[in-house]
């Protein structure tokens, strides 16, 4: 059966799909970040081992 509401429908569904995706992304462009600050953290900590360990 037929609904003369069904295009309006598809693009409700496609938009809101779309929404998820977007938010998707965002989260992982998020992770991304805190992963990429960690490893600075990280890479930080270590030259100043480094720098230490070339004083002593």
């Amino acid at each position: 059966m037929t609904n003369k509401y069904e295009p309006q429908d598809n693009a409700y569904k496609e938009k809101h799909e779309l929404e998820v995706i977007a938010s998707e992304i965002v989260d992982l462009l998020r992770e991304k970040d805190l992963i990429i600050w960690q490893a600075e953290e990280v890479l930080s900590i270590a030259k100043n081992k480094i720098q230490w360990s070339k004083l002593r």
